[in-house]
């Protein structure tokens, strides 16, 4: 990616290019955010030992809390492990893998179109990237962000996109 800067009649106008290495077969491979994962780990461990040198708190809410932070923290270490999330995006097209389970292919000729889900929750608005596959349109949304934005990944895929169809 660069930066491209540019005066108007309104002030300066910055710009970010998308520019894709074609040097290696043009493949790029995006890992899920380790430092999103490594802040729940440390939250999941926190709240255990909070949990195990607390001795005010009931044994039920003790037993529930160090359930539920161990659930986290299994899946934060699962999501660190090296290799098993990834998306690799290149001239086949794209392919995932999350949490050792899938392992998901698709065309670029399959692929219609990309588009930006906002789920909201009482809290927050979550962006999540759907890829409409086949001929019915189907929904496939991607399991993570990869450390970027989904305005962002999704220009990083349609990138891709444009050039190999």
């Amino acid at each position: 990616m660069s930066v491209r800067f540019a005066w108007t009649r309104k002030g300066l106008l910055v710009q970010l290019c998308m520019t894709i290495d074609l040097s290696n077969d043009g493949t790029q491979v995006l890992y899920p955010n380790k430092v999103t994962w490594s802040a729940l780990f440390l939250g999941c461990g926190f709240g255990i030992w909070t949990c195990l040198t607390n001795e005010t708190i009931e044994i039920f809410w003790t037993i529930t809390t160090i359930l539920c932070c161990s659930t986290g923290a299994l899946v934060s270490v699962i999501h660190m492990w090296p290799g098993s999330s990834w998306l690799e995006i290149g001239a086949e097209g794209i392919r995932w893998r999350h949490m050792f389970r899938q392992n998901v292919h698709y065309r670029w000729r399959d692929i219609n179109s990309i588009g930006i889900i906002n789920i909201r929750t009482q809290y927050n608005t979550h962006k999540i990237v759907e890829l409409y596959i086949g001929p019915e349109n189907i929904g496939v949304c991607l399991p993570d962000l990869y450390g970027k934005k989904a305005r962002h990944l999704v220009k990083i895929i349609e990138a891709y996109r444009s050039i190999y169809t």
